[in-house]
C-alpha cells in the first residue's frame, strides 16, 4: 500500500527538555492524518505502520534520534486513535537513517479484508438435468461445457415417450413426424424439457452418464 507522509515541526532547542520533545504536529499534518483516519476505517483489521524520521544525515544517526523519531510516530498514532481508528498501529523510529527530515510515514500492510460493499455475491449456476432415456443416447465431452448428443432422433423420441409409466411424456405426439428435420426439432424440444426435470451426473472425458448418481 503506498505510503503517506506527514511533515512535523521540530525545535532542536527543546529536544532535550525533560517534559517536551520539541515535536509539533502542524495543522496541515493533522488534516492529512484525519483524512488517513477516514480511509483506515474501511480497513479495520489491517495493521498500520508509522515510521518516524528526524532531521540529520545518515552518519549522524544515533539512539537519541531514533527515540525522537519514534515519539513523532507516537504523536501521529494518538491523533489517529482520537479520530476513531481502531486498527493495530505499530510505531518505529528510524532517526535520520534516511536523511529525509522531520516526518512520519504511514503505510498499511496488505490484508485479505474487503471494503464494505466490495464483496461480490456468489453466482449460482443452475444444474442441468436430463431424463434417463435421453441420457442413454447422450455422450458428454469436455468441449467448453457443451454436451454433444448422438443423432438418433427416432429412438430418443420413442424412449422419451415410453419412459413415463403413467402415460406419455407431455409434448410427445402419439404419431411421430415423418420428416427427419421435424423429428430433430421435436427431439430438441423434448431434451430441453428433460434437462429441466432430472439431474445429470457425468465425468469429464467419459461416456458414463448416470442420472441416478446425482440424486
Amino acid at each position: 500500500v503506498p505510503m503517506q507522509e506527514f511533515l512535523l515541526e521540530y525545535g532542536h532547542a527543546d529536544a532535550f527538555d525533560e517534559n517536551d520533545s520539541g515535536i509539533r504536529l502542524p495543522q496541515s499534518a493533522l488534516s492529512e492524518l484525519l483524512r488517513a483516519a477516514s480511509e483506515l476505517k474501511s480497513w479495520p483489521s489491517c495493521t498500520v505502520l508509522l515510521e518516524g524520521h528526524t532531521p540529520g544525515r545518515p552518519l549522524e544517526n544515533n539512539a537519541l534520534l531514533r527515540s525522537v523519531a519514534e515519539e513523532a510516530a507516537d504523536i501521529c498514532r494518538e491523533a489517529l486513535e482520537k479520530a476513531g481508528v481502531e486498527n493495530r498501529i505499530v510505531c518505529s523510529g528510524l532517526g535520520c537513517q534516511q536523511g529525509i527530515g522531520m516526518r512520519v510515514r504511514l503505510s498499511r500492510l496488505p490484508c485479505d479484508e474487503k471494503r464494505p460493499g466490495d464483496a461480490q455475491q456468489p453466482v449460482e449456476t443452475p444444474t442441468r438435468k436430463v431424463s434417463p432415456a435421453a441420457a442413454k443416447y447422450r455422450t458428454a465431452e469436455t468441449m467448453g461445457g457443451l454436451l454433444v448428443a448422438s443423432e438418433k432422433p427416432d429412438e430418443q423420441a420413442e424412449d422419451l415417450a415410453e419412459e413415463n409409466e403413467d402415460g406419455p411424456v407431455e409434448g410427445v405426439p402419439e404419431v411421430l413426424p415423418s420428416s427427419e428435420n421435424e423429428r430433430l426439432a421435436l427431439l430438441d424440444k423434448l431434451l430441453y424439457q428433460a434437462l429441466e426435470a432430472t439431474p445429470l451426473s457425468f465425468q469429464p472425458n467419459s461416456a458414463d452418464l448416470d442420472p441416478a448418481k446425482s440424486r
